[in-house]
């Protein structure tokens, strides 16, 4: 059991290429269900870790890169798609490489500083991924001529927009903090 949470974000890593062939490939509604799966992951990862005390900086670690390269690919392809605003794109990459950025300098610098995951950004990796799957279910012929269904889409990614840019600012807060305590 006390593994279960790296395992947990190694198969998050490892499913990315399946899920970028299948949003490639046009297959939507089997990616929905796998990114659901591949999302539920996420939750069960930090759970297990913190219930059954087994927290690491290896899992802290696999879980930021499972977040940050399934997050980036699948919202790049969509972007390439055009399934969903380019501004959006650029915003998610700006934050995934941001946060990433951090964690390097943090490395390189050996600050002490620390980087765990805020409430925000929780929410908006919760967020991101409720707006995949649920651009990918819009495929369902004749889902997206409902007007209600577009005012979801489009209230989610005004959620995912807010979001990312309010992680975004919090995480550049507390970093510049961080690094003028150093």
């Amino acid at each position: 059991m006390k593994y279960l949470p790296n395992i947990l974000s190694l198969i998050r890593i490892i499913s990315v290429p399946l899920i970028l062939w299948l949003l490639i490939q046009d297959l939507l509604i089997i990616s929905a269900i796998i990114i659901t799966a591949v999302g539920l992951t996420d939750f069960f990862d930090g759970y297990l870790a913190r219930k059954y005390n087994s927290e690491s900086l290896v899992g802290f670690y696999l879980d930021a890169i499972a977040d940050k390269t399934l997050v980036i690919t699948i919202y790049l392809i969509l972007g390439i798609k055009l399934l969903l605003p380019i501004y959006l794109i650029i915003i998610i990459v700006f934050r995934e490489g941001l946060i990433t950025g951090a964690y390097l300098f943090k490395l390189v610098l050996n600050l002490k500083f620390d980087l765990k995951p805020i409430l925000i950004s929780k929410i908006n990796t919760f967020l991101q991924i409720t707006l995949i799957v649920f651009i990918c279910l819009l495929s369902i012929n004749q889902i997206n001529q409902f007007r209600e269904v577009m005012f979801i889409r489009n209230f989610l990614i005004t959620l995912v927009t807010m979001t990312t840019i309010v992680s975004s600012l919090i995480y550049i807060i507390m970093w510049l903090k961080a690094v003028g305590n150093e």
